[in-house]
């Protein structure tokens, strides 16, 4: 999923909890490493998840929720208010005057709303401890205010709705707002929170709900997303690891993947059919290759593509640094895709224009989870100190 950016003063103004009772629990676990699963849990195609325990700071109060999207295109760990999780009753995040912190995140056409509050966050044996995570629909707080329920599109207040029981948002920065709340208290992001109401607010980098990766004691300098290779029939589901840190262990060496510098968005440029995209990203939240081109027919009652035969297409990425590399991809017709039941496909693709209304979209190519099949992705987090340099970057 994509977060949505204001362009303004503000450094980075961006844009689901627990219990299908369905762990993700194949693919490679072990001390800086998850598990991944592309599987048909929603009924929905091309999704990853893995899973992550939350605990009450300090304690072995703990819970495990399965089927969190990992998103390569938004910061932050945003979970859906269970019984589960109000049981372990993390303390809120506080504002400066001892009320109760609130958020409302953007993506690019939804935005969830709900606490800020206090936890460790564990995956694989890595831990954050006493970050600030989301709690999406937390009963105790107060309506969303209304510039996020008028502007922010469909609220994604449920599992139905995110098709996951929470957003894991991994992207380059390690703070999901940055200097943008810090500065602004007109930021209408974060909000100071009574009884019945809320009123946007300033939040120091520290109180934002950041990057759990970026918060780990050790390997908290990006992350690798490893998917297998697929048929172009797709798989019924695909397993995989997510690697915590680059070149911190002998498990995640960049070895010979190519540095894509970004900017502090996660933008580089893609260069398809002749024009530049100079708002392009890499994101496993996005289920397809997004971007427009007129030549390819649509699904009737559909917002996917449907060449006659699977054509294979071509574009160069552009990276920050002036790194160049030509990536080859297929789009095949979805109604043949459709049939197969399988929920693992890496030729699936549509327009861009059909994510939403925002402005910068009619200059992004969205490298979505097709994308990612078949390779080791790296992001590398804003500032930190890779064998790559410092991020932010993606290699592959």
């Amino acid at each position: 999923m994509r977060r949505f950016f204001i362009a303004a003063l503000l450094l980075l103004l961006a844009g689901c909890g627990g219990g299908s009772g369905s762990s993700v629990s194949t693919g490679t676990s072990g001390q800086n490493k998850a598990a991944i699963s592309v599987d048909g849990t929603f009924g929905v195609v091309n999704r990853a998840y893995t899973n992550v325990t939350i605990c009450a700071p300090g304690t072995n109060n703990c819970q495990t929720i399965d089927h969190v999207l990992i998103d390569t295109g938004s910061v932050g760990l945003r979970l859906l208010s269970t019984p589960a999780i109000a049981a372990l009753n993390l303390a809120s995040q506080n504002t400066s005057a001892g009320n109760q912190l609130g958020e409302c995140y953007f993506y690019v056409s939804s935005y969830v709303w709900g606490s800020a509050r206090l936890a460790d966050v564990k995956m694989g044996g890595e831990t954050a401890s006493n970050i600030a995570v989301h709690i999406v629909a937390d009963p105790a707080m107060p309506a969303a205010p209304n510039y996020c329920s008028s502007t922010g599109g469909a609220a994604q207040s449920t599992s139905a709705a995110m098709n996951a029981n929470g957003i894991m948002g991994i992207g380059v920065t390690p703070a999901d707002c940055g200097s943008g709340c810090s500065l602004n208290p007109a930021n209408n992001r974060y909000y100071t929170c009574g009884a019945t109401s809320c009123t946007s607010t300033a939040v120091p980098l520290a109180q934002q709900v950041g990057n759990p990766v970026a918060q780990f004691a050790q390997d908290n300098n990006g992350v690798i997303m490893q998917l297998p290779s697929i048929s172009s029939a797709g798989a019924v589901n695909a397993t995989g690891q997510l690697i915590f840190g680059i070149g911190t262990q002998a498990d995640n060496a960049l070895g010979s993947a190519q540095v894509y510098a970004t900017n502090l968005n996660g933008d580089i440029t893609t260069v398809y059919n002749g024009t530049s995209y100079p708002d392009s990203f890499i994101d496993s939240g996005t289920n397809r290759y997004s971007f427009n081109d007129s030549s390819l027919p649509l699904c009737a009652g559909t917002v996917d593509y449907c060449p006659a035969s699977p054509t294979a297409l071509s574009a160069v990425n552009v990276g920050g640094n002036g790194i160049n590399g030509t990536v080859n991809f297929n789009v095949a017709n979805v109604n043949s895709l459709f049939g197969a039941g399988n929920f693992a496909q890496n030729d699936r693709a549509g327009p861009i224009s059909a994510l939403g209304a925002a402005s910068f979209l009619s200059t992004s190519f969205d490298w979505g989870l097709p994308f990612f099949y078949g390779r080791s992705l790296f992001v590398a987090f804003n500032g930190r100190s890779t064998p790559g340099g410092a991020g932010p970057y993606y290699a592959y």
